[in-house]
């Protein structure tokens, strides 16, 4: 008989045990950042009278968003930047843009592709110094493909600029606005 009675305290037990409480589905993973770049000490004084060429350009930019591992791609949400780079003064023409590269470096070295490039626009053209400058809280969305690996990953911005000047020359320069490292939430798993 003692053996029955524990036999039936067991089943009881098993019976009326309380249910394991699951743990809540983490969310989705997501990697935050402020990407800012601007030109070197003392380069504020001189961006006023510097004059663009295709070998030079001064900048200054800020962007801020998240990243999230989505479907086998990387949804890039950039929810506010801003722009300003030295422009040609003679000019009929002009663009802003920005490059966004996933690379396993911080620099467009270990980058797969030509990135994603995007037209800033409105812009504004300053009335004193020669600067173009864009501004935007409207949010960017971009896509990149994603496997999932232990390495390293990092968004590498840059910004260019283009003109035509009156005379039917083509100006250009771009320069690196900074990079982000992907770092995501340590309590949350990727899908």
């Amino acid at each position: 008989m003692p053996r029955a009675r524990v036999s039936l305290l067991l089943l009881l037990a098993v019976c009326c045990a309380h249910p394991a409480v699951a743990p809540a589905p983490a969310g989705p993973a997501v990697a935050r950042f402020t990407v800012s770049g601007g030109p070197p000490e003392g380069m504020q004084k001189r961006l006023a009278s510097m004059q663009p060429d295709s070998s030079r350009c001064a900048l200054m930019a800020q962007f801020t968003g998240e990243a999230r591992p989505r479907d086998g791609m990387l949804e890039v949400l950039l929810t506010s930047g801003s722009v300003a780079i030295t422009r040609s003064n003679d000019k009929r023409w002009d663009d802003l843009h920005l490059r966004v590269l996933l690379s396993s470096r911080s620099s467009t070295l270990g980058a797969v592709g030509d990135g994603t490039r995007v037209v800033l626009t409105p812009t504004v053209d300053s009335a004193g110094p020669s600067v173009t400058t864009w501004q935007s809280s409207d949010t960017i969305r971009l896509l990149f493909p994603w496997q999932r690996t232990l390495a390293q990953r990092w968004l590498v911005f840059s910004v260019g600029y283009h003109s035509i000047t009156h005379d039917g020359r083509f100006t250009e320069c771009e320069t690196q606005a900074g990079n982000a490292r992907l770092s995501f939430d340590a309590d949350t798993v990727a899908p």
